[in-house]
């Protein structure tokens, strides 16, 4: 999957699923739910991340405020709802 498929893919999911790691980022990091969707559906750029044979995408967006926001997910392909999105972590 290249850049431009992948955001489309992300940008497109119907669901979406965050991590306890991911959740317990927020908390520290005073990100909400809301932010992370709009990251999501607002994102301009996925830059691809393997760096642990998982193949991540660091989504580089905004939250609902504006401010810069960073969340990287996996993409996971499901019967059910076509797409969804893995939060792995937010910064």
């Amino acid at each position: 999957m290249n850049e431009a498929q992948a955001l489309q893919a992300i940008k497109s999911a119907g669901q979406l699923f965050i991590t306890q790691h991911a959740r317990d980022r927020m908390a520290q990091r005073r990100i909400g739910y809301k932010d992370v969707q709009h990251a999501l559906r607002v994102a301009s750029r996925a830059t691809r991340s393997d760096d642990d044979g998982d193949e991540k995408w660091v989504v580089a967006s905004e939250d609902i405020d504006g401010d810069e926001l960073h969340v990287v997910v996996i993409i996971e392909e499901i019967l059910v709802a076509g797409v969804r999105n893995v939060v792995v972590t937010v910064y």
